[in-house]
């Protein structure tokens, strides 16, 4: 199911423009950098709108991307720029994707794993990494990290963001489901098209799962990879319950 639809996608960058995508591309090439130095080919599961994929692109990946949202891929189709490395983008199921092709690296970020509520789906997504991987290759991924979210549980929120087209307000309210580590999250998005000064409501729910080491252990070794790294997200440091994400390097056996 596309639950990122055509008016949402409009505004997701706009949304997210303050998002550090240099930032975190570059730590990603630096963790590629470190566990396999010279990687060429990368996957990305859950692509968006392509704004890692443009930023990892300059340190000469080529790079597949694949998001279930056509509306997504169309945006990410149309900013792509190649070099030096080359980008495609694809609308397919990071669940049971298969390339013809093999990968060094395969990446999948911006919490794609938690939006895999269901054990199948999760399990079947980190078979897809390990399937289109090469010996040896390696699935970076971050999450939402368990022991965190339920220490400091996700509040209310709103936010009002704008660009030369478009004024939005959106509102956040999350509901915690402890019993079931999700999170149901409501999204209630106003926005204002400046030119022609007309209104529109955009009201969506999203259903995340928190992940915890242990279970993500489990289905890495299902998939056929060993854990080989784990830490806050942007840092060097342990998993931590002060922090809401975290980030896995996995390789494949």
């Amino acid at each position: 199911m596309d639950v990122f639809g055509l008016s949402y996608a409009k505004i997701y960058d706009l949304l997210y423009e303050e998002k550090p995508y240099q930032e975190e591309s570059n730590y990603i090439h630096r963790l590629i950098q470190k566990h396999r130095p010279g990687a060429s080919r990368m996957l990305e599961l859950g692509c968006g709108t392509g704004n890692h994929a443009e930023h990892l692109a300059k340190f000469n990946y080529d790079i597949v991307g694949i998001d279930a949202s056509s509306h997504m891929i169309a945006l990410a189709q149309e900013k792509a720029i190649e070099g030096p490395g080359k980008i495609n983008f694809d609308e397919d199921d990071i669940c049971s994707f298969r390339s013809k092709e093999k990968f060094d690296i395969v990446i999948s970020l911006f919490h794609v794993m938690s939006y895999l509520t269901q054990d199948q789906d999760l399990s079947n997504a980190m078979k897809t990494a390990a399937q289109n991987l090469l010996p040896s290759g390696l699935f970076i991924f971050d999450f939402w990290y368990g022991p965190a979210m339920t220490m400091d549980r996700p509040k209310a929120s709103v936010r009002r963001v704008e660009n030369e087209k478009f004024s939005v307000t959106r509102h956040t309210y999350p509901t915690f489901l402890q019993k079931d580590h999700q999170i149901e999250v409501k999204m209630v998005s106003s926005i204002e098209n400046k030119s022609t000064k007309e209104m529109q409501k955009i009201a969506e729910k999203h259903l995340m799962r928190y992940l915890f080491l242990p279970e993500i252990k489990k289905y890495l070794e299902v998939a056929g990879f060993d854990l080989i790294e784990s830490k806050s997200w942007l840092t060097d440091r342990p998993l931590s319950e002060k922090n809401w994400y975290g980030l896995v390097v996995a390789q494949c056996q």
